[in-house]
């Protein structure tokens, strides 16, 4: 069996009590804080593509998320209420500030945080992923599904999303506890620019 293959949860466990364990997860997103690397895989008409992300979170208000792909990094920050957008080309970083304004994404997780009795939530089966086992859920939203495996102090090794446009997965390969301010720091100067359309998602 591949490592990260999940055992689905006996049909009996199946939304046993979900709803009240991932509420308690939920909860720790508050004072949750990691540094995890994923494999981030997207699949939307038709078209593959892969990349590494890396991301930083301290509680819901400080979050760092950073792409490479084909060679140029952009790093995404948010420090409550203000978002930087940077990309290093041949080395050099240029950053813009704006006002954060939750995307689709960001809005949709949100909801599930504060509303979860309204959402189908499922056990559904654990994986071992990043060499951790882990407890996996799906939430059904309006437009698809979401699945999260996460471990025991409750960080999301793997996130997939599955909608009408598409599929989504991003998978650890490894994680930490261990954050700091300095992680969040912006790397160079910030222009000021109008509010950007999408943020970083939360876990």
């Amino acid at each position: 069996m591949d490592k990260n293959e999940r055992v689905d949860a006996p049909k009996q466990e199946q939304g046993r009590d979900a709803k009240t364990t991932y509420r308690s997860i939920l909860a720790a997103q508050s004072t949750l804080q990691y540094k995890a690397d994923y494999s981030m895989e997207l699949d939307a008409d038709g078209q593959t593509s892969s990349s590494s992300v890396t991301q930083f979170v301290k509680g819901i208000e400080m979050l760092r998320m950073d792409v490479e792909q084909d060679g140029v990094q952009v790093r995404t920050i948010k420090q409550d209420n203000d978002f930087y957008s940077c990309f290093n080309m041949q080395g050099s970083w240029t950053c813009q500030k704006s006002t954060y304004q939750p995307s689709v994404s960001d809005q949709a997780t949100e909801d599930i945080r504060e509303n979860v009795e309204s959402y189908d939530v499922e056990f559904i089966g654990t994986a071992t992923i990043a060499d951790v086992q882990t407890s996996c859920y799906r939430v059904t939203i309006d437009d698809g599904t979401v699945e999260y495996c996460y471990s025991a102090d409750y960080v999301p090794l793997l996130i997939k999303t599955a909608t009408d446009q598409g599929t989504s997965t991003m998978t650890a390969t490894s994680y930490s506890r261990s954050v700091s301010d300095s992680d969040f720091e912006v790397p160079a100067n910030a222009g000021s620019m109008p509010g950007l359309p999408e943020g970083i998602p939360y876990p």
